[in-house]
């Protein structure tokens, strides 16, 4: 009996390791996003090459636009990032929020320039902390993308909404 255990055990021991393996390589579907490239990438690389010829451009960037709905927004992402504006915001009749703007940044997706336009509405419990933020602080975020489009005009740009966002 002492054999039998031993080999079971050891079989468990095997099966259970090369799941660990497999289980950090794969990538998890529709996990955290930890970079804007990572929005972009969710495009497939004829939409963003089309965004280049101003022919094609404002078609592909409602074609991305779309995919982006479907594929990002809903999602938590994690940003860091300088700020260029701080300001409050009212939101509802009484509640006043916070809400900074990311000094823009241009990504480079399969050989196409995108500036970055990335918005950050506060949580309401994080008002003291946001309050006391300024124009050129480097902060960490935590929240819900719950707007990522692509406009064309005047040239290609990728426009993020983070909400419900508390600071790390």
């Amino acid at each position: 009996m002492k054999p039998i255990f031993l080999r079971l055990a050891a079989c468990s021991i095997a099966v259970l390791a090369s799941l660990t393996v497999f289980a950090e390589n794969a990538a998890p579907a529709g996990g955290n996003i930890t970079d804007l490239k990572q929005i972009l990438a969710e495009t497939p690389h004829n939409v963003i090459n089309a965004l280049r010829n101003g022919a094609t451009r404002d078609n592909a960037a409602t074609q991305a636009s779309d995919l982006l709905r479907t594929k990002v927004q809903g999602r938590q992402a994690t940003l860091a990032f300088k700020i260029d504006l701080i300001e409050k915001e009212t939101r509802g009749q009484s509640d006043t929020g916070y809400r900074a703007r990311a000094e823009e940044k241009h990504v480079s997706e399969v050989g196409t320039s995108l500036i970055t336009y990335l918005w950050v509405h506060f949580d309401m419990s994080e008002n003291a902390k946001a309050g006391a933020l300024k124009k050129g602080s480097e902060i960490t975020v935590t929240g819900k993308i719950t707007q990522a489009s692509i406009s064309s005009k005047p040239s290609p740009s990728l426009h993020v909404d983070l909400s419900d966002a508390k600071l790390k």
